[in-house]
């Protein structure tokens, strides 16, 4: 009885430390002396790496606050071993609640376990929570986050704790566990997203213990305090936002981001909330099941009856447990494979507790320590029981043996080694001045920090996340943190341009080298070139007559050919072991295919076949669904023996092709130099603007496809939008040459148009208008001839041509809006306003609340001072299009002209809360303030149309006239002597005066600062 009484306290009380030690000694081994991918953003906000507090976690991120406080070089190491020992302790309280598990829901247990809470008590009760713990804590999701710093694993002793807290007042009636139950839950409930998940559960397991008890005051009372306590994290991180931002964050902001990311997961995310229902089918339901006190028998009045129900019941149990061990596996039914990316840690975690249950029941019913002779079974069904029994026992040495063996090469190889040399690649192709290292993926960034923390210095660099270069704000933290590197940006508006962010970078790099950390493309891309260093790229301003990037070639060509060279072992090793699971590994595998055929392609431009091949190879076995890679290297097969593409492979890209987007395929995959999907990618560049990036993939595509008519004509137009007439011209002529039927009509409207532009860009205005002619009377009803025409009338100053042009057009055409409103257009430019509002009300006659139509109305009347019927047909606009910018511009226009200084302000900055990049809008207000006197409002929109426009002379104007009324001598002379630098030099009437004014004043403001 005294053995019987150590072994069972052994159980209960030493049992679970000695897990959790062996737990934590395990991961240690296994610790991550780094980042994994997995936990680089949550390392990030620990350390401080990511500047932006955190709105999600308030609880993870207070007690971890203090590890900010270890040197940086021991960070990592203190961050991942938080996580082992979060890890270890739920395992050990996973042992610790298995063994609390009452075994007397079935009568088979009933009359086998009469101890004390009908705890286990069978020689091998120690078993049953040692496999539960073997397999939740060798399970490859729980493993892998028990050695690199999330949030999940300390989620996850939240979770484990509630549910040991309920165990232990069901053995002890303490209600102090009750207690500390209400309070975890509390703290818990604002970062784990499960205990708001299971929060019926848990209400209906406190109504099954307590029954109407639970209504009590003394008990009721303190435990909703508690949790009320405890949900006051809510307002942690919203309070330290406030207190560290001021005005620009709102407490509720903050607080409604964290509860909105919990909502969207729980409610807002159908797919995930059916998943998580399938799988509970393995680890909620198991635990309802064993939940249930069942009766003695079932009204069954036969042996046979009664042992087939026994069946049964032994059956089902063992279904359970097994079904609990397969999702351990991480087989396609697991969390792992459907949990949509998110580790679902506590499902894991409740199928290693009914593993931990059922084990125990195989094992005890195949016992008869407490059964009397005629009630022992006799028979199959004993041979049943000692079967299953034996299942257990050899599942509970084979299974741990083969969760290890599975996922021991997986552990180790995301081990954060191969993103730290991935690292250190990036870092030694990193000019030793301080640069700008530029990425639209955060992670790459990330990595970069954890580099440099490890270092124990700052870097020297500006890290800077492309994605976030929009927010003004990011410009403040990035001139904060960088105040050598980065300007600090004057701005009002709540989001930046595409095209301000690239004048802002491109204007950096005449003063610092600036790096892409990856291949990409865009606007940006359009001003600067990339320059391979090995897997990233410097950024190289384009001259202002270069259209295309020079071929690699000389030092470039062998520095990089070298790279590959020295780091091919490390990339033959991403297509060994465990790929498919290791997180590292597929990042790094689809990063680095996507840069080898990249490179690729540039060998191939320059003529290197062979090393071409070998880099698409590689690429295609670090990602084999790298869909670039694949057209390309069969392409250079063509190319190597003159064998064009069969049309079986040529039906499988087109497949393949069509199954994502563009944007997926050339952000996954890189760039296509093949003859088909490089034409089709040129003309997307072309659509978006990308004239640069476009002419260099119809360039190559012209040197692929000498015959092939598009693509010479693309390119000729490229050089036109190059302002290149000269290559243009040679390529047209070539086209010209060919025989007309190679030509479709739209080839040669298209011909006859370039041809026109590349004579008008040389200056050849007359040639031009004979092309064009010619073409009319060739395709009479074209309208791209006809608008080219149009356009080059209205260019050239010719306006009585142009509107001959549109009369003519309009005579066989009569209800052409388009038309009518071309010919307002020029009769306004003409101040010719009464021949232009004869026109509008035929427009009207047909659309009587034409939008384009009232706004020339407005236009004119504001020309013409009637001011009335300017706002009337400003507001009919409104009144169809509440938002529409060009009706708010005139009205603010109008209060400006009417020194209704407010009501002007009010339109225009609705413009602006709608559109922080319209800077008419921006103009006409600064103009307006300063006409108001609001001189420091007026001076902020001034400062912004700068910092786009740094050569306006209007903005100079303004920011004179601002600094000579606030008597700021040396700004106003600044101001008024850069004004006069970028005013036009002609003699425009509007200009002559105020020139000759400012240059009398700019005078006299030097001669008194003498």
């Amino acid at each position: 009885m005294l053995n019987h009484q150590n072994d069972q306290r052994f159980v209960l009380n030493k049992l679970p430390w000695l897990v959790a030690l062996g737990a934590f000694l395990l991961y240690a081994l296994t610790l991550n002396h780094w980042v994994t991918l997995r936990s680089v953003a949550v390392a990030a906000k620990v350390t401080g790496w990511d500047w932006n507090l955190p709105v999600e976690w308030p609880l993870f991120y207070t007690v971890t606050f203090p590890l900010r406080l270890l040197p940086s070089s021991l960070q990592l190491i203190g961050l991942n071993a938080f996580a082992a020992i979060c890890s270890a302790l739920t395992l050990g309280i996973l042992v610790r609640s298995v063994t609390l598990l009452p075994h007397d829901r079935t009568h088979e247990q009933r009359l086998r376990e009469q101890s004390d809470h009908s705890l286990l008590s069978i020689p091998t009760r120690w078993l049953p929570p040692l496999l539960a713990a073997l397999v939740c804590g060798l399970e490859l999701t729980f493993w892998e986050h028990s050695i690199a710093l999330t949030h999940e694993s300390f989620d996850l002793l939240l979770l484990a704790i509630v549910i040991w807290t309920l165990l232990e007042y069901r053995i002890t009636q303490n209600k102090k566990w009750i207690f500390i139950f209400a309070f975890v839950y509390g703290i818990g409930v604002p970062d784990n997203l499960a205990l708001i998940g299971f929060a019926p559960a848990f209400a209906i397991a406190l109504i099954w213990m307590f029954g109407k008890n639970i209504f009590q005051p003394k008990l009721l009372l303190p435990m909703i305090g508690l949790a009320l306590v405890g949900l006051l994290f809510y307002f942690l991180l919203p309070t330290v936002w406030v207190i560290k931002h001021g005005e620009s964050f709102k407490f509720f902001d903050v607080l409604r981001a964290n509860l909105g990311a919990q909502k969207a997961l729980l409610l807002d995310t159908p797919s995930l909330r059916s998943r998580v229902l399938i799988l509970s089918l393995t680890s909620v339901l198991p635990l309802l099941v064993m939940g249930i006190r069942w009766p003695q028998s079932f009204g069954e009045t036969s042996v046979t009856g009664a042992q087939l129900t026994n069946i049964i019941f032994r059956v089902v149990h063992f279904l359970f447990f097994a079904a609990c061990l397969f999702v351990a596996l991480d087989r396609k039914f697991s969390p792992r494979a459907l949990g949509m990316g998110m580790p679902l840690l506590s499902l894991y975690y409740l199928g290693a507790l009914c593993i931990g249950y059922y084990a125990g029941y195989l094992l005890l019913v195949a016992t008869h320590g407490n059964l009397k002779n005629w009630q022992r079974e006799s028979g199959f069904i004993s041979w049943t029981n000692n079967l299953l029994a034996g299942l257990v026992y050899i599942t509970a040495v084979a299974f741990p043996s083969y969760l290890l063996y599975q996922n021991w090469p997986v552990i180790r190889s995301d081990d954060g080694s191969s993103l730290k040399q991935f690292t250190a690649a990036t870092v030694s192709k990193i000019s030793n001045e301080p640069s700008i290292l530029l990425s639209e993926d955060p992670t790459p960034l990330l990595l970069l920090h954890a580099w440099f923390s490890e270092l124990q210095q700052p870097s020297a660099h500006a890290l800077v996340n492309v994605r976030a270069l929009q927010n003004p704000s990011y410009h403040d933290e990035l001139t904060k943190h960088y105040p050598k590197l980065w300007p600090k940006l004057e701005t009002t508006a709540a989001e930046m341009s595409q095209a301000s962010v690239t004048r802002i970078l491109t204007s950096l790099s005449a003063t610092h080298p600036i790096f892409y950390l990856h291949a990409s493309f865009g606007l940006f891309f359009e001003t600067m070139r990339p320059e391979p260093h090995g897997q990233i790229y410097r950024m190289i301003s384009y001259k202002k007559d270069d259209l295309l990037p020079p071929v690699v070639s000389g030092s470039i060509l062998e520095e990089n050919t070298n790279f590959w060279k020295t780091n091919a072992p490390f990339l033959n090793s991403l297509t060994t072991v465990g790929r498919e699971q290791s997180a590292a590994s597929t990042f790094l595998g689809k990063f680095y295919s996507l840069t080898l055929n990249n490179w690729g392609t540039t060998l191939h431009r320059a003529g290197h076949l062979e090393p071409a091949k070998e880099a698409f190879s590689l690429s295609l076995e670090l990602n084999p669904r790298n869909l670039a890679a694949n057209a390309n290297l069969d392409f250079n097969q063509t190319l190597r023996t003159g064998v064009p593409r069969s049309a079986q492979k040529s039906t499988k890209l087109e497949d393949e092709f069509n199954k994502s987007t563009w944007i997926e395929i050339l952000t996954s995959s890189g760039t296509f130099d093949d003859s088909t999907f490089g034409l089709r990618q040129a003309q997307l560049f072309l659509e978006q603007g990308l004239h640069r990036q476009a002419a260099s993939l119809f360039d190559r595509a012209v040197q692929t496809q000498p015959t092939n008519v598009v693509a010479r004509l693309s390119l000729a137009n490229a050089y036109v939008y190059a302002r290149r007439p000269e290559e243009a011209l040679k390529l047209i002529r070539q086209v010209q040459k060919l025989p007309t039927q190679a030509l479709s009509p739209t080839n040669q409207v298209d011909l006859i148009s370039i041809e026109a532009g590349a004579y008008f860009n040389s200056g050849e205005a007359a040639k031009a208008e004979t092309v064009l002619k010619a073409g009319m009377t060739k395709f009479p009803q074209d309208r791209i001839l006809f608008e080219s025409l149009t356009e080059l009338y209205r260019t050239t100053g010719e306006t009585k041509k142009a509107l001959d042009l549109l009369e003519r057009d309009l005579a066989s055409h009569p209800q052409n809006i388009l038309v009518m409103l071309q010919k307002v257009d020029i009769l306004i430019t003409l101040s010719q306003f009464p021949q232009a509002l004869v026109e509008l009300d035929r427009i009207q006659k047909i659309i009587p609340d034409h939008i384009q139509a009232l706004l020339y109305r407005a236009f004119i009347s504001l020309q013409t001072k009637d001011y009335k019927q300017a706002q009337t047909n400003a507001e009919r606009v409104l009144a169809a299009d509440a938002d529409n910018p060009q009706a708010l511009i005139y009205l603010g226009i109008l209060g400006q002209e009417t020194k209704n200084y407010t009501f002007g302000a009010q339109s225009l900055t609705k413009v602006l809360k709608k559109t922080p990049n319209n800077f008419v809008a921006m103009r006409n207000r600064a103009i307006l303030y300063l006409e108001a006197g609001k001189l420091n409002e007026a001076k902020q929109d001034y400062n912004v149309l700068l910092r786009n426009f740094p050569d306006l002379y209007s903005v100079y104007y303004g920011l004179g006239e601002i600094a000579w009324q606030q008597k700021d001598t040396v700004e106003a002379i600044q101001n008024y002597t850069l004004y006069l630098k970028y005013v036009p030099k002609d003699n425009q009437p509007d200009l002559v005066q105020e020139k000759k004014i400012i240059s009398q004043r700019l005078a006299e403001l030097k001669a008194v600062s003498r």
